[in-house]
């Protein structure tokens, strides 16, 4: 990937994180598809079934696996996910609805 595209597929894992109200797996889609990365079958099927759901429905463990597979997913040389990694320490993760 190159630079441009590396700061989108970041921007847009941040900014769901961030500032959405929901779990959107149509961003993963998304990004699977610009950094080629092929995620585990099993855990794409599960977060599947949280799309649109409002973090705050989530058990905060729930959440917190949502975040982690999902990282896992793009964890593939090349993409730098330092970014995203942050937001998670710092627990930024937005909860009100």
């Amino acid at each position: 990937m190159n630079d441009f595209q590396r700061m989108a597929a970041t921007t847009a894992l941040k900014d769901m994180f961030e500032n959405s109200n929901h779990f959107n797996v149509c961003v993963v889609d998304k990004l699977l598809k610009l950094t080629g990365c092929i995620p585990d079958k099993k855990d794409y099927q599960a977060l599947s079934l949280l799309h649109c759901v409002s973090w705050v429905d989530m058990e905060p463990e729930l959440r917190q696996m949502v975040q982690l597979k999902t990282m896992q997913m793009f964890d593939t040389p090349g993409f730098n996910l330092e970014a995203i990694e942050n937001v998670f320490k710092k627990g930024h993760l937005r909860l009100n609805g």
